[in-house]
């Protein structure tokens, strides 16, 4: 299945795996490029950071409601975890 695209007057044709581009109705090149996606990467480490952040707060706001004392490790990591990530940030 083919699919067009234009963009800032010139036009893309998409195929299954190779791209076409035509400028002025003129095909400049005909296959632009091979198109392969790529596999799936990794989840950039500050979303991690942020998610394990909120996932600690969490259970300290669970902990503290029930009036269970907090692990000290879970303080560490959480005081650790949110320097890393100011560190992202800057």
């Amino acid at each position: 299945m083919l699919k067009q695209i234009e963009y800032k007057n010139d036009l893309y044709i998409l195929g299954e795996n190779e791209v076409w581009l035509y400028k002025d109705g003129e095909m400049i090149k005909g296959v632009f490029g091979v198109y392969k996606k790529p596999p799936v990467g990794l989840i950039p480490e500050w979303l991690r950071l942020e998610e394990r952040i909120q996932e600690i707060e969490e259970a300290i706001k669970r902990y503290k409601s029930e009036g269970v004392e907090i692990p000290f490790s879970w303080l560490v990591e959480l005081g650790c975890k949110k320097v890393k990530l100011d560190r992202f940030r800057r």
